[in-house]
């Protein structure tokens, strides 16, 4: 309930600051399965506003350092999300995400692993691919596009579900974990893409 009020908020808050315009939810909103949300990420908007303005629940897995006082650790947690350090190897997390998605559940990860600041999507690392695969899951991509300003437009493409069907029972080589990693990124550009 406290969860709801707080996306509520958020959500209202959001439409005030910007013109949100969400296309192709429903890409997203029809799977019953559990999936992970990969968005590009240009600010931190996209981490409180992709899972406050989605009807169905998105855990979020955000970097450990939103989680460094006592308040921060509440709103997080209330939020869905869970920490991950960056730059490691978090079985933690790791564990927690694969756990969720095993379980149906919907997890937004951002596959660039920071945000991007300069305005040119970074390369995809290759964790959401791992995952995903460890889970057997589909991946959507999310394109974000918003100039940030006050009553801009800040547009969410949700993408084809992306499957990995015939990887899920095989042990990836590099190239192949590489290959996947880099489709996950071409359908995110091709997301963004589609609003220019």
């Amino acid at each position: 309930m406290i969860r709801k009020i707080i996306c509520m908020a958020i959500a209202i808050f959001g439409r005030f600051y910007f013109k949100i315009n969400i296309v192709n939810y429903e890409r997203f909103a029809k799977l019953k399965s559990g999936c992970i949300l990969a968005p590009n990420h240009i600010s931190p908007w996209e981490t409180i506003l992709v899972p406050a303005t989605s009807k169905r629940l998105m855990y979020m897995m955000a970097k450990e350092e939103l989680f460094s006082n006592a308040f921060y650790r509440w709103f997080w947690k209330t939020v869905k999300a869970f920490p991950v350090g960056r730059g490691k190897n978090d079985i933690g997390a790791i564990k927690t995400a694969i756990k969720l998605l095993r379980s149906g559940n919907a997890v937004c990860m951002f596959p660039e692993g920071t945000r991007n600041k300069e305005g040119e999507m970074l390369p995809f690392k290759t964790g959401v691919t791992m995952i995903a695969h460890s889970a057997k899951v589909p991946v959507i991509p999310v394109g974000i596009v918003s100039d940030l300003k006050f009553r801009s437009k800040f547009t969410i493409v949700y993408g084809e579900p992306i499957y990995f069907d015939e990887l899920y029972d095989k042990k990836l080589t590099k190239e192949e974990l590489e290959a996947a990693t880099a489709k996950i990124q071409d359908a995110v550009k091709k997301a963004i893409a589609s609003v220019n």
